[in-house]
């Protein structure tokens, strides 16, 4: 399990400082253990700052840390990481943007969020409406109005392709589950709010992954948090269903390298936890659980509920007694 979750640093947005639980006290894999990729040996990285996404169905989150270290350089577990969750980009109660991306009809990233389903709707809609020409004039003629109706619907055609493609809360729809539940995928396309136009879902995801890298980067510039090493001084933890296969995972660990987000060297650079497993290390932050007691689970989102059973196991620990299970 990840040394931090989202789940557990979104559970402090109502605190002023917006600080949780210290993080465990191991921060970075050990130097000895390997990655099982199949290009090799990894770097083991010290990283400066864990951020941790959350494509919800309805909202996305965003929280970062900021790992404590000694004047030697080595983790300080004595000190209280530093956490903090995004609230520049929205703002709304729970500081969740809406997960809703815009594209150009050529695929450009125009706007990610509230402002996405904005600008689609400002569109000037006249540009969408039939030309009133001598060519869509009614005849009495049936050949003649064919040829009408059907250049009226090219033009209609020709003018679709050129919009912009809005897709609000994807995230509904990225998985299909298989017959068994046990081998599911990502879907390869994506329709878009318009239910005629599809677009491949790898590259709706990596534009969504690119904005945020974006966001937080421009945080870090804002709160003068310095990376050096750029992109490998940060760890990222992104949550997924407690359903999705390992298919579905090895996916979304491919399009953060398409979206330059992790270098594929680094080792646990991403970590791709499921989202129960999050929920249930931020209710052991905040409730008296013992070790040994076992607890149901449920995370009820904004489309989707997943169902989880765990026997607590040690602070911040916990062992899976029945599998996960959950849907829309």
């Amino acid at each position: 399990m990840a040394y931090v979750s989202l789940k557990s640093m979104l559970s402090s947005k109502g605190k002023k400082n917006n600080k949780q639980q210290p993080v465990d006290s191991a921060p970075n894999p050990p130097a000895t253990k390997q990655s099982d990729r199949p290009d090799g040996l990894d770097l083991v990285v010290k990283f400066k700052v864990i951020v941790a996404i959350d494509f919800g169905t309805h909202g996305t989150g965003l929280g970062y840390a900021i790992v404590p270290y000694d004047e030697h350089g080595n983790f300080d577990a004595t000190k209280e990481a530093e956490i903090y969750t995004q609230q520049d980009w929205c703002k709304n109660i729970d500081h969740k943007i809406k997960t809703d991306i815009l594209l150009a009809s050529d695929g450009r990233f125009i706007a990610f969020g509230t402002k996405a389903l904005q600008q689609y709707i400002n569109i000037d809609e006249d540009d969408f409406d039939d030309d009133d020409d001598d060519s869509s004039s009614p005849s009495d003629n049936d050949e003649d109005e064919k040829d009408n109706i059907r250049i009226r619907q090219q033009r209609m055609e020709q003018k679709l392709r050129r919009r912009n493609m809005l897709f609000e809360s994807f995230k509904m729809v990225l998985y299909e589950k298989s017959a068994n539940d046990d081998d599911g995928d990502i879907c390869e396309k994506l329709k878009c709010s318009d239910g005629i136009r599809s677009y491949p879902t790898k590259r709706v995801f990596v534009a969504a992954l690119k904005f945020i890298k974006a966001s937080i980067f421009e945080v870090f510039q804002k709160k003068s948090i310095s990376l050096p090493n750029g992109i490998d001084d940060v760890q990222w933890i992104l949550t997924v269903p407690a359903i999705w296969s390992d298919r579905a995972k090895h996916k979304m660990e491919a399009w953060a390298i398409r979206a330059e987000l992790i270098n594929r060297n680094i080792f646990n650079h991403l970590r791709i936890v499921y989202e129960p497993d999050c929920a249930s290390i931020s209710c052991q932050s905040e409730s008296a659980f013992k070790t040994g007691e076992r607890y149901i689970l449920i995370d009820a989102g904004g489309g989707t509920v997943d169902i989880a059973c765990h026997q607590v196991k040690g602070e911040y620990s916990m062992e899976e007694i029945y599998h996960p299970t959950g849907g829309a």
